[in-house]
């Protein structure tokens, strides 16, 4: 009997020392985790620092700074170019009120309605569409311009698309 007493106080031992254990690796792991965190936290504002000393000092920083600055500037303008060569192979412009990508002969945004006022009409027939874009029974119920199925406003004259319009 006394051999199963040991037995029994070992082993509560054991489960004891290994509870206390995975419970430290569970506090370290949250631990850690709270740490990353915090280092995002960190990285976080310092470029919020960064951006607002270039937006605020950008053409006016120190003379350490200016390369950085100057780094900078040169990246956005190739984002800036990388972006209109996507747009073009797309086919597509910026609408300048709503920031969605339109057709880009488009007079009027298909989602918000503005008027563009620098684009030019072309005849649109199916056959240089994307059939996945479009379906040539939605037209245009005042002009009848072929209408992406998801636009909301008509892109050449501007005429808000009518929900029963839509199941045409």
């Amino acid at each position: 009997m006394a051999f199963f007493e040991q037995l029994s106080k070992k082993v509560t031992q054991v489960s004891q020392t290994t509870i206390q254990k995975t419970k430290e690796i569970a506090d370290i792991a949250k631990l850690n985790s709270n740490i990353s965190e915090e280092e995002r936290t960190i990285e976080s504002l310092y470029n919020q620092i960064g951006k607002y000393y270039v937006e605020k000092y950008g053409n006016n920083c120190d003379e350490e700074c200016k390369s950085l600055v100057n780094n900078i500037k040169e990246a956005e303008e190739k984002i800036q170019d990388y972006r209109m060569q996507i747009q073009e192979i797309k086919g597509v412009i910026r609408c300048p009120n709503c920031q969605t990508d339109i057709p880009e002969h488009s007079q009027f945004c298909n989602v918000c309605g503005y008027k563009l006022e620098t684009n030019l009409v072309e005849e649109t027939n199916c056959d240089e569409i994307k059939i996945s874009e479009v379906t040539c029974d939605n037209k245009c119920a005042a002009c009848g311009a072929v209408l992406e199925s998801e636009a909301l406003f008509c892109p050449e004259c501007g005429t808000k698309v009518e929900e029963n319009q839509k199941d045409l």
